[in-house]
């Protein structure tokens, strides 16, 4: 469901800040009380078209400091977050209007406290605080899990590129059933593998995707009973816990070991079988960089990935113990670009990443143009968001489409 919409001007203002750099604002409407995002006119900057949306938010405090986090945007001011603090416009109301594409598909929160600093985000753990403190729009109408807890309240504008098989209200096009098996991880134990299969015929490939218990949580499962075209057998692959993920998923032979150790075996175990031509490996993050990584250096077991916002910054003797972005280079320079030359040009790689994104989408788009050069079927999508499953799960099912 889109935020409600209003009137567009005859002629749209141009020139000025970069909306997809951070947070612009501009001045607000004039309102009386707090309800959900209200998408007003359309500005045009660099030949971009945006929409000016209304955040707003109830509050009698008066000492109340209020943080809009728009995943994406609001990153880009952790050590001065003063763009994105709310205004009191109104007795008991706060509210802040900023720029935001008008193709955008983003989660957003609000953190609440009058003793935030303006520089909250300049330490891991002051974001991380800003994390905790986020809570949903009480008045938006889409929820998603947030994997670093509580939910994100969604804004979907007027123009996104959304799938239809996330659509709440629409038909079953594909019933199937969603099980759970087990495989053991030798070194951290049991490792939950959530399958999905379609009603009738065997399908005629199998998606592996990691982060499982999110896409989960998310409802993958009631979307793909709403997905039109040819079905796929889907296995969501849990993490484990954060430490866990980041150990294996960044490191291909890790990554690879995870697929052919414990994944694959338990799916045979359950009568579950594709050769590797069949088989699509996905995933977002360290999860998009482990999809990319098995299918350049094993395409034994997978010859297709799809990666939304891989971590292909990612140097293992450059980024700190979490694998943030640091001293990872110019785009192009990790370190799974510098295995692209060991591979034969056996994989498709369908890669994704946001706008918002300013160190994850040029390391994407970089790494799509080396594999490419390199004779690998790779190609790069941009899309108006962040680092956010608020777009990632319209992502997947497009590149899923694409495959038919």
């Amino acid at each position: 469901m889109h935020p409600a919409s209003t009137p567009e001007p005859a002629q749209a203002p141009t020139g000025g800040p970069d909306p997809s750099r951070g947070i612009v604002r501009v001045p607000n409407p004039p309102i009386a009380e707090a309800g959900p995002p209200r998408i007003g006119e359309r500005v045009v900057r660099g030949g971009r078209a945006y929409r000016a949306v209304t955040f707003s938010w109830a509050d009698a405090d008066p000492r109340a400091r209020v943080l809009l986090h728009v995943n994406g945007l609001t990153d880009q001011h952790r050590a001065d977050v003063t763009p994105a603090l709310l205004e009191r416009v109104a007795p008991g109301v706060l509210a802040a209007t900023v720029l935001i594409d008008e193709r955008a598909a983003a989660s957003y929160r609000f953190a609440s406290d009058p003793e935030l600093p303006v520089d909250a985000g300049r330490t891991r753990d002051g974001w991380r605080r800003v994390h905790r403190l986020g809570v949903p729009d009480p008045h938006g109408a889409e929820r998603i899990p947030n994997p670093l807890g509580d939910a994100s309240s969604v804004l979907t504008m007027p123009a996104a590129p959304v799938h239809p098989a996330w659509a709440a209200g629409a038909p079953v096009r594909t019933p199937g059933t969603l099980r759970t098996l087990v495989a053991h991880d030798p070194e951290h134990g049991p490792r939950s593998i959530r399958v999905w299969m379609p009603e009738g015929a065997r399908p005629g490939r199998l998606l592996v995707l990691f982060d499982g218990e999110t896409w989960h949580g998310l409802g993958i499962a009631d979307a793909l009973v709403r997905r039109e075209g040819p079905p796929f057998a889907v296995a969501l692959v849990d993490a484990i816990s954060l430490d866990v993920r980041a150990r294996q998923l960044p490191d291909p032979v890790a990554a690879a070991a995870l697929l052919e150790t414990q994944v694959l075996p338990a799916l045979a175990g359950a009568g579950i079988r594709y050769a590797a031509e069949h088989t699509v490996v996905s995933g977002e993050s360290f999860g998009g960089l482990a999809a990319a990584g098995i299918a350049i250096t094993r395409p034994d077991l997978a010859g297709t990935a799809i990666a939304r916002s891989g971590s292909f910054h990612f140097r293992a003797d450059a980024a700190d113990p979490g694998g943030r972005p640091g001293a990872a280079g110019e785009p192009g320079t990790g370190d799974l670009a510098a295995r692209l030359d060991r591979h034969p040009p056996a994989a498709r790689l369908m890669l994704s990443a946001g706008d918002w994104e300013p160190v994850i989408a040029p390391h994407a788009r970089r790494f799509a143009e080396l594999a490419a050069a390199r004779g690998f079927d790779a190609a790069f999508t941009p899309y108006a968001g962040g680092h956010d499953y608020a777009w990632w799960r319209h992502e997947l099912f497009r590149s899923l489409d694409a495959l038919r």
